[in-house]
């Protein structure tokens, strides 16, 4: 029997992050937060356990956003596999649109003298909020691990925002009022971002966006793995995922690769 158990919350820090859309083939352009499986990926990274199921219920924005573009040189495709390759007759020029925040100032650990310090600081920074979901049996043993994995910043593998080299850093976040929150340099002083007070008591960019119809997440469950998409819309800040029946329900998906 699963169990689905309370809200929990994290702040994952980093200094870019490229969340890509499907329906660009070519080009990757990132969104500005994370579908459901890019936070599921995100959060798996912390124990790697199969047990562990993810449920992402919203996210807040601590920054505001602006885009990156970057172009290299990429390896085109790797031919049969049965030879070597010679890379100047199949790279390729590919952009990346990452998505960045504006500079500004947040508090972050000084790891010799494990205090926290104002610093400059121009990445993004989201509050996850989440329910962890396992059997009935396992669901204390790995609420445990979860807990003691973010307070010592122990982790599976390196945890990424959208790509391997887009490294993040995942804190646990114990009560919204305990969270600092950045501020921008205005005329030689730090003055507080522009920032929207929730119901809940978090303090999130006051920033309003619709995202249109957007990419959620793949339903690995389904042989044909079905590409789902989902309107969403960034309101002062927060992103409320809808569930996975709410999704299934509107139908709008494509098959994805097998």
């Amino acid at each position: 029997m699963k169990r689905v158990g309370h809200l929990q919350h994290v702040r994952v820090l980093g200094k870019a992050a490229c969340f890509t859309r499907p329906e660009f083939r070519t080009e990757r352009f990132s969104s500005v937060v994370p579908s459901v499986s890019a936070v599921e990926g995100l959060l798996s990274q912390v124990m790697g356990h199969k047990g562990a199921r993810y449920e992402p219920e919203s996210i807040g924005l601590l920054f505001q956003p602006r885009y990156l573009s970057l172009t290299g040189n990429e390896v085109r495709d790797f031919g049969d596999g049965t030879h070597a390759i010679n890379t100047e007759d199949r790279r390729t020029l590919r952009t990346t649109v990452h998505v960045a925040g504006n500079r500004r100032f947040i508090k972050v650990p000084q790891f010799a003298s494990k205090e926290l310090r104002w610093q400059e600081f121009a990445g993004v920074e989201f509050i996850l909020n989440f329910r962890l979901a396992a059997d009935d049996v396992d669901y204390p043993k790995l609420n445990n691990m979860l807990h003691s994995r973010l307070r010592n910043g122990h982790f599976w593998r390196q945890p990424y925002l959208g790509m391997s080299s887009l490294t993040a850093q995942i804190e646990p976040v114990a009560s919204f009022s305990d969270l600092t929150y950045p501020e921008v340099r205005s005329d030689g002083q730090r003055v507080p971002m522009p920032m929207y007070t929730h119901a809940n008591g978090l303090r999130t960019a006051d920033y309003d966006a619709d995202l249109g119809l957007s990419f959620y997440g793949i339903d690995w469950n389904d042989p044909k793995r079905y590409f789902y998409f989902a309107p969403m819309q960034v309101r002062h800040g927060v992103l409320k995922y809808p569930t996975w029946d709410e999704v299934r329900a509107l139908g709008i998906r494509r098959e994805g690769s097998r």
